[in-house]
């Protein structure tokens, strides 16, 4: 299937500050067999629980979002410097994404064409613990992503671990070593950290409002949060 042509959005302004990738603990470790582990222990996301965040990752491929009178996709407003577009592209019926379907994701890590990120995605894992995605070259995993999720006092701590390249197969170092770098190097791989820190922890500007007023269907109205006061 063909990347997704879409025009790519101007940066949105929300009033919101990202998490600095200081509020996380994260490793990048190549392996013995050539391909990575990254891990990422994210600071707590307080003031959500998991019957949200299992709402979110079913819901935001077919989700829109309007605040301050402009309307955009749930995707959007999730990373409002990175996220160009998430949509579902096949297996169950319906706006919701389960196991086992197909979505296509884009984004830029940093904004920079060198992070893009454009590619199709198989949903492994969708549950009120966890959300994980694989990405396969022909029929080559070549990534696997798994956020897990557990409840904590006054929110809910979120473990990720991302598995980039082939940890075995006759193929694993040709891929390792040539494709790998070109594909998804260390330099890339330290902004996908950043970047997925800071849309993990974006969670706390909105998703508790959104999940509160789920009622309004495919179609949700958020409040900004007011401006700062003069000084």
């Amino acid at each position: 299937m063909k990347p997704l042509e879409i025009t790519d959005p101007k940066p949105r302004d929300f009033g919101w500050v990202l998490k600095p990738v200081a509020s996380a603990r994260h490793t990048i470790q190549r392996c013995d067999r050539g391909h990575y582990e990254i891990t990422i222990r994210h600071s707590i996301l307080r003031g959500i629980d998991l019957a949200m965040l299992q709402w979110w990752f079913s819901s935001f491929f077919g989700l829109s979002i309007t605040m301050g009178g402009e309307r955009y996709p749930a995707y959007q407003v999730w990373h409002p410097l990175d996220h160009v577009a998430a949509v579902k592209i096949g297996g169950s019926k319906g706006s919701l994404v389960r196991e086992g379907d197909t979505i296509r994701i884009h984004e830029y890590f940093q904004r920079r064409r060198a992070f893009e990120v454009n590619t199709e995605a198989y949903v492994f894992y969708g549950r009120e613990d966890g959300f994980g995605i694989l990405v396969r070259r022909g029929r080559l995993p070549v990534m696997r992503l798994f956020h897990r999720f557990e409840a904590v006092e006054g929110g809910v701590a979120c473990h990720t671990k991302m598995i980039v390249g082939l940890e075995g197969g006759i193929l694993r170092h040709p891929v390792n070593r040539w494709l790998l770098p070109r594909e998804f190097g260390e330099e890339k791989m330290r902004a996908w950290c950043r970047h997925n820190v800071e849309e993990v922890g974006c969670l706390e500007n909105f998703l508790a409002q959104a999940y509160a007023r789920r009622h309004q269907g495919t179609g949700i109205t958020l409040s900004l949060p007011p401006p700062p006061a003069s000084e």
